[in-house]
């Protein structure tokens, strides 16, 4: 979850973090302590400590976000992927508009939600409520998306009101594996999104399918889906290259082929390769020539191609 990204971050550049736990339910009352060894996060969520922000401040079982000073501040309708756990006032820290701020990260805490809740089903971030809870409807291996999962709501309510949570810092929910929903990456530094226009500063590179040396009269099939390119060596015979599997429309592919050391094989193409003219390019015949064809689709069944480089030495 994004909040607990935020705060790895936020731990790696501040001292003034200090991981805590708070006895018994979060009810408003206990003591902050410092954590050693195992920590029941049933009877001890995580706490990690954080300066109020000043002006809007935080409130006592709301949602938070880092301020642009590095503060706890309420989240808004419209964090819809910052929010870094919920406010709480324990002994030695409150939450409001100064000193520092018990901010709840993993365990059982209480949220303060903008409904009617439904045990089982995903928390999220309101938006309608600056800094509630809000049950998505979604439960199990139905995750909610466009919005950020903060928990798991553990009882069933009429109405709005302050009701317990599970939050999860670790993402270790079994629906959860393999469906992290609300990393988003445009703020995420350093990554490429798959979703907006990327800068690289470094080449990149895609590892070749290795398609080894081909069995004489025998058919070699292209998976798109595994890599942008294909080395081929022909066998003691001619080949035929079928139609690919797993075509996706945008995509660039490269086939390398190489003569035997006896030389003049042909290629038999599948029908979904097209070329200009229609025509196939007559490949080199001379012993071990290696030939590159360069691929591009534009539907997920047409491959236009063209001989890039012939009888490259």
């Amino acid at each position: 979850m994004r909040r607990f990204l935020a705060l790895a971050l936020y731990l790696a550049l501040s001292p003034v973090i200090a991981l805590a736990q708070m006895p018994g339910p979060p009810a408003g009352g206990g003591t902050a302590s410092s954590v050693t060894g195992t920590v029941n996060l049933v009877a001890n969520p995580l706490l990690e400590a954080l300066p109020n922000d000043t002006v809007t401040g935080t409130a006592n079982n709301l949602l938070v976000k880092f301020s642009g000073a590095a503060k706890a501040v309420t989240a808004t309708t419209v964090d819809t992927a910052s929010a870094i756990g919920i406010c709480q006032n324990v002994t030695g820290y409150s939450c409001g508009t100064s000193g520092t701020g018990a901010i709840a990260i993993g365990g059982q805490v209480s949220c303060t939600f903008d409904g009617a809740t439904t045990a089982g089903d995903w928390v999220v971030v309101s938006t309608s409520v600056n800094g509630n809870c809000h049950d998505s409807g979604d439960s199990g291996t139905t995750v909610p998306t466009g919005v950020e999962v903060v928990g798991v709501i553990l009882s069933t309510n009429a109405a709005g009101g302050t009701y317990a949570v599970d939050l999860d810092p670790l993402g270790l929910t079994a629906a959860l594996t393999g469906k992290v929903k609300n990393l988003a990456c445009a703020n995420v530094s350093g990554s490429a999104c798959t979703a907006s226009a990327n800068a690289f500063t470094a080449g990149q590179s895609v590892t070749p399918t290795a398609g080894g040396t081909q069995s004489a009269g025998g058919t070699y099939t292209p998976n798109f889906g595994t890599s942008n390119s294909v080395t081929l060596t022909f066998g003691a015979g001619n080949l035929t290259i079928a139609n690919p599997t797993n075509i996706a429309a945008g995509q660039a592919y490269v086939i390398a082929l190489t003569q035997d050391a006896t030389g003049s094989r042909t290629v038999t193409w599948g029908a979904d390769y097209k070329w200009a003219g229609g025509t196939a390019p007559t490949l080199s015949t001379a012993a071990n020539a290696k030939d590159v064809i360069s691929c591009w689709t534009d539907t997920a069944s047409t491959v236009n191609c063209t001989l890039a480089v012939a009888n490259s030495k």
